[in-house]
Formats: structure tokens, C-alpha cells, sequence
């Protein structure tokens, strides 16, 4: 530590930084022209706009055409999107009109924010979320509240969260206190708005622990003003009391956000002429421009320079192989910039010590967090001297991304999955291919869930098929590991009865077949392919109802038995779940699986329409689990990736928070070769 306390260099006092316009934009973008035009147009000529849209206090039931259009064009102009999204405040009101109604109950959870929050990010391409009827109250006097919060913000911000990138602002609507960001549970939001009213704000002043914290963190909303000049005298005071977002309106009470005013142009343009007086100063940690922040690089480059060290002794064994800034002068310079305008000063002492500074960037950029980032390495004088308040300065400074805390990662689910199982002949029955598979599957191990695709016993489903040829060889574990779905050989014998009869309740309700399970991040949908798919239909409302009810989780999995896209010349694609692919589409499932078609084939991501897609829906075939084998037609689907027919198999998914991997296990006697990995779509 003495090392780094070698150089110390004084720093320049910082001036107030630029200013953002944060509009409530509660007001409908009709095709033929609204006050979304006008925010366009103010974005094109260089204020920056960021707009809370707010379809149905919500995002609405499904997407809505015209905001799509309107968010896509403000943000081809430089502008921001928030969603609206309401927390009933602290989760114990919920408005009846509002879109994002609670599963259970008539209060929130902080599920039920996240699945309202996470339809914005599968409908539009919002930068963030706007959290309102965000209760105003300290950690001792209601720490169940403050706790929702923060799982409300570790659900999107978290690491396994689904909108790590996203701006998250929690609007108590008046003057708060640090806890939402300072309490060692997390945070709460990146933004507060801390003034929201029609009155007061010649006069308002800022709370002192304010200052610890970065402009960014903060915003202001007046309504009720008349007069132009002092809506553009705001954006100044907003800037001096450490706000970075401001918005100032003539519209009044009950709903003061339903128009823009008539001065917003005037508006727009003190924010331009502020922002050219009081550009934001260079901050970067990536300083050898390879596009990533890293301690054994960038942390590394950091510390020699201000530890006085240059030419190449400065960069020797410290630069990325991707990295575009590798003149040490150059890098010298940059850093001297940050020196010269502040923005190193991390611990708000006056001064940039590699010793203070340096050690506490280090230190971030090595992925610690909490307390143990400040830990003896504050300079004497420090002003920002808590975990909350270094992270939150570098972050909005720096446009790093450093989370809050780092919670244990939960751990891998296997499942594997296969279809078209006990084909059974002789005395007694018997199916060697399907026991070759059944031998597969129990050789991963004890209960690793099972995701049967149909067809299970054939030729029809009856008891004494599933007694005499499907249990000897798929009962016991694997019956008890065991998730199906039917097939249309099930449906052979009325109303599958025996089928149900045989798996019970986990074979779902008789009368439906469908259900939808969670394992570990996963949410999983099993559907009924023998009962009607068709847009409107029972089945397909239930499955929209359940991906509205688990918007939030940020992978999905649906399976049936008729594949909707096949290459086999056996069945081949079958549109009776065309409304099904729509609505998991429009959800951004992530994985399809099927059987019905006695092959192996796996589609790249793609959409209903059988475009490529890199947010598709990734489908599988896996038809293989004994039944006698099926070919493929000359002229495959679109997108068809991998086909393999005449072999016996299962295949196995790892799912991961975030992610996932595949692989092909073989029966004994036969041969499949496919394997990957992917990202989850949301």
C-alpha cells in the first residue's frame, strides 16, 4: 500500500455537468402526429431526450404498433425510453386499471413488477424503466419495503438480472432519503426523483447527503409552471443542485404529464446552450481502447501512470490483444485529462492518489464489491467514503458498469429430452432401441428431469401398453424424473385416459394436458398438440396468460408433440401451432422442443415466418427415443441446421442463468454428433 501512496496530484474543481430532459411522454403517438414528433424532433437537433412512454399505466396486454413506431424513431434520433411501470407503492396498492395486475392477490410482489417491467424489453427497445409510486420511507421504519425494492432492482440489474444495462429510475416523487441507495441490502434505482411538484422549486435544496453522489443519480419534475423563462432558469438550478435530469411543464394537476408545453421547443433549447457551456468531462476507464474494462489491463495501465511510470515500461505486459490505444504518451495523456477535469478523484478528497484512487478503481475492475472496496483506501479528507455512493460516481462518470453486490449464481438444471418412445413387438413385448435410450437417459444420473415429447406407448395409448411395454423400460426413476407431454398416439384411446391415469399429476390436468413447471432460472411450458392451438383458443389464452404471468423470467422453454417446422418425410411441418409460435415469439421463448417426426433435426434461431433471427426461437425435433426411424425430404426447411435419421438418442440441456448448452447423448449402437451454446433471448 505505501507504494501506491507515492504520487498524489492535486485536481481542478469540478463545474456543474449537462443536464437531460426526463419527459413523463403521457400522451398516445397517433400515426398521423403527436407531441412524439415533437420530441423527435428536439432529439435531431442535439437535446437529449430521454421519454417515459406509458401505454396502459403499463405496457399494456400486447404490443401496440404506433409506440413501437414512436420509440424506434426517437431513438433513431439520439433519445432515450423509459417504460412506465407502477410498484403499488411498496407492492400494497394496485389501481385496477392499470396493465400490470398482480398474479395473486391484490398487492404486488416484486415478481410482479419484474414480469410488467420485462414486457417493455420484450415489445420495444426501451433504455429503462421509470418505477413509480415509489414509497418514501427509511430502512428501520419499513425494511420490508425497501427490501422489495431491491429485489425489484437485482431482478433487472442484478447479475443474473434480464436489463443489466438498463436505466432504472424509482420516483418518491419528493425529497428521500439514502437509504434506496446506501443500505447494505443494494440499491433500489440508478435515479431518484427526488422534486416532483408544482411549487416550490425556486427555493428547493437539495438534502446534504446528496452530494456524495453522482448528478446522474438524481432528477427533478416541476408542473405548474407558466412562464417560459423560468422553466429555462430550471435547467440551471437542476445542474447546480446535482440533478442530471430535469423536465419543467405549464400543465397542471390531476394529470400534469398528458401534454408537452407550449414553451418545450424554448425548453429544448436552454438545455442545448446549457450542455454546450457545460459538456461532460472525459471519463474512460478502458484505457487501451479495446472496448473492455479489465484489471490486469486497463487497472494496471491506470495505477503505473499515476504512479508516475512512462514509455514503454508503461505498457510492457499491460495491454489487451484487441487493444487500439497502445502509445504510452497517448495514454499518459488521457489519463492526465481525467486528472486535470476531476473524474479520477473517486474518493472526493481534491486529489488523484494511486494510493486512494487507483486502488478503489482496482479494486472495482477486479469484480469486488461492498465494503471491502473502500477498505484502506481512502484518502485523509475523503468526502465519498461509502461503497454505494464509489460506485454509483464511477458508474455514471466513467459509463462503467459495476454492480452492486455479487450473489451466488444459481446452480445449473440438467434436463433432458426426448419423444416417440416404446415401440414395442414380441412376447414379451419388447423395444431395444427404446431400452437403449431408457439406459442413455438413466445414465445421467438420479432425478435429472426428464421432458417426454409424446407418443410414449404405442400404437395407442391403452393401460396395457403402458403397463406392459412402456413401464418395464421408462418406469421407476425415470417415471419419477418423468415431465410429458401427449402425443397423437396417446389420443388413440379416448381422451388419453390412460396416459393420465398413468403419470398422474404430473401429466397435468386431464382435461387440458398442459402446464408450465420452473427449474432453477428456466421457466417451462408443456403444451397439448392433440388439442386445438389456434389463436383465441383455451390452450392459447392460458399459454399468453402464463408468459404474461413469467415475463420477467429471462428463459423460457415451451415443448409439445407436433412440430410446427420439420424437414422429415415422415410428417413434416405441421401449422396447427402456428398462433402457439406467434405468442412464444412475441415473448422471446428461447427453445422449442418436439417430437412426432421419428428423426433428429435442429433449426437455427428463427421467427413464425422462418426468417433468421438472432433473438428466434430455437427449435429442436427429437423424435428419437426407440420408435422405427423416419427420413428427410431432399429440400429441407429454412434454417434447418442439423439432421440426423436412422439413430437413437436423447438430448441433453444444461440450463444456466442467462444461458444454455446442448448436447446429443447416443444410445448404445448408435451415433449423434450436435452440440452448442446460446445466450437467453431477454
Amino acid at each position: 500500500m505505501k507504494l501506491f501512496a507515492l504520487l498524489t496530484l492535486m485536481v481542478s474543481t469540478a463545474s456543474h455537468g449537462a443536464v437531460d430532459l426526463l419527459v413523463p411522454a403521457y400522451f398516445y403517438p397517433s400515426a398521423s402526429g403527436s407531441a412524439w414528433n415533437t420530441l423527435v424532433a428536439a432529439a435531431q437537433s442535439g437535446a437529449p431526450v430521454t421519454a417515459i412512454m406509458n401505454p396502459g399505466s403499463g405496457p399494456g396486454l400486447a404490443p401496440n404498433s404506433d409506440y413501437v413506431a414512436a420509440v424506434n424513431a426517437l431513438r433513431a434520433a439520439g433519445g432515450k425510453v423509459l417504460g412506465y411501470v407502477p410498484t403499488g407503492y411498496g407492492g400494497s396498492s394496485v389501481s385496477p386499471t392499470s396493465t400490470c395486475q398482480p398474479a395473486v392477490g391484490s398487492t404486488y410482489t416484486a415478481t410482479d413488477v419484474l414480469n410488467c417491467a420485462a414486457r417493455y424489453k420484450l415489445w420495444y427497445s426501451v433504455d429503462g424503466v421509470f418505477l413509480d409510486e415509489f414509497t418514501n420511507t427509511t430502512a428501520s421504519a419499513a425494511p420490508a419495503t425497501l427490501a422489495y425494492y431491491q429485489q425489484i432492482y437485482a431482478g433487472l440489474k442484478g447479475v443474473n438480472g434480464f436489463a443489466r444495462d438498463w436505466l432504472v429510475v424509482g420516483n418518491p416523487g419528493s425529497e428521500t432519503v439514502a437509504d434506496y441507495f446506501a443500505d447494505p441490502g443494494g440499491p433500489t434505482a440508478d435515479t431518484l426523483v427526488v422534486f416532483e411538484n408544482g411549487a416550490g422549486y425556486a427555493t428547493h435544496s437539495p438534502a446534504a447527503w446528496q452530494a456524495d453522489y453522482p448528478a446522474a443519480a438524481f432528477a427533478h419534475l416541476i408542473h405548474s409552471e407558466p412562464s417560459a423563462a423560468t422553466a429555462a432558469q430550471a435547467v440551471g438550478l437542476a445542474a447546480s443542485r446535482n440533478a442530471r435530469y430535469v423536465f419543467v411543464t405549464s400543465d397542471v394537476l390531476d394529470n400534469p404529464w398528458d401534454t408537452l408545453p407550449p414553451y418545450f421547443n424554448s425548453l429544448a433549447q436552454a438545455v442545448r446552450d446549457h450542455n454546450a457551456n457545460h459538456p461532460d468531462p472525459v471519463c474512460t476507464l478502458d484505457l487501451d481502447g479495446d472496448g473492455n474494462v479489465i484489471a490486469g489491463t486497463d487497472g494496471l495501465l491506470l495505477l503505473r501512470a499515476l504512479l508516475g511510470i512512462r514509455g514503454p515500461a508503461l505498457t510492457a505486459n499491460a495491454l489487451a490483444s484487441g487493444a487500439a490505444r497502445t502509445d504510452p504518451a497517448a495514454i499518459v495523456a488521457l489519463v492526465a485529462t481525467m486528472i486535470a477535469n476531476s473524474t479520477l478523484d473517486v474518493d472526493r478528497n481534491g486529489t488523484v492518489g494511486a494510493g486512494a484512487d487507483g486502488v478503489l478503481l482496482l479494486r472495482m475492475m477486479q469484480g469486488m464489491t461492498g465494503a471491502s472496496v473502500p477498505a484502506q483506501a481512502l484518502a485523509n479528507g475523503a468526502l465519498r467514503r461509502a461503497w454505494p455512493s464509489l460506485r454509483m460516481y464511477v458508474n455514471a462518470t466513467c459509463a462503467t458498469r459495476f454492480p452492486a453486490n455479487r450473489p451466488a449464481t444459481p446452480p445449473t438444471v440438467t434436463v433432458a429430452a426426448v419423444g416417440d418412445l416404446a415401440q414395442c413387438s414380441g412376447t414379451p413385448p419388447a423395444s431395444p432401441a427404446s431400452s437403449a435410450v431408457a439406459a442413455a437417459a438413466a445414465a445421467l444420473g438420479p432425478g435429472v428431469p426428464l421432458l417426454l415429447l409424446g407418443d410414449l406407448a404405442y400404437y395407442s395409448g391403452t393401460a396395457t401398453e403402458f403397463a406392459q411395454c412402456y413401464d418395464p423400460i421408462w418406469g421407476g426413476a425415470l417415471k419419477a424424473a418423468s415431465y410429458p407431454v401427449p402425443g397423437n398416439h396417446e389420443y388413440v384411446t379416448a381422451s388419453a385416459a390412460p396416459y393420465y391415469a398413468y403419470f398422474g399429476s404430473r401429466a397435468g390436468d386431464p382435461a387440458r394436458g398442459y402446464y408450465s413447471t420452473d427449474f432453477g432460472d428456466w421457466h417451462l411450458i408443456a403444451l397439448n398438440s392433440n388439442l386445438p392451438m389456434t389463436a383465441g383458443s383455451a390452450q392459447e389464452a392460458w399459454l399468453r396468460a402464463d408468459l404474461l404471468a413469467n415475463a420477467g423470467k429471462r428463459c423460457k422453454l415451451a415443448y409439445w408433440h407436433h412440430p410446427r417446422f420439420s424437414s422429415s418425410d415422415g410428417h413434416g411441418s405441421d401449422p396447427l401451432s402456428a398462433a402457439i409460435w406467434d405468442a412464444l415469439y412475441e415473448f422471446r421463448v428461447d427453445l422449442v422442443l418436439n417430437g412426432h417426426d421419428h428423426v433428429y433435426e435442429r433449426f437455427a434461431p428463427q421467427t413464425p415466418a422462418q426468417l433468421p433471427d438472432a433473438r428466434g426461437i430455437r427449435a429442436f425435433v427429437i423424435g428419437t427415443g426407440g420408435a422405427a426411424s423416419y427420413g428427410f425430404r431432399s429440400v429441407p426447411e429454412p434454417n434447418s441446421a442439423v439432421r440426423t435419421s436412422g439413430q437413437f438418442g436423447l438430448v441433453r440441456f444444461d440450463l444456466r442463468p442467462g444461458e444454455y448448452t446442448w448436447q446429443t447423448i447416443a444410445a448404445a449402437g448408435s451415433t449423434l454428433n450436435d452440440a452448442g451454446s446460446a445466450r437467453c433471448n431477454l
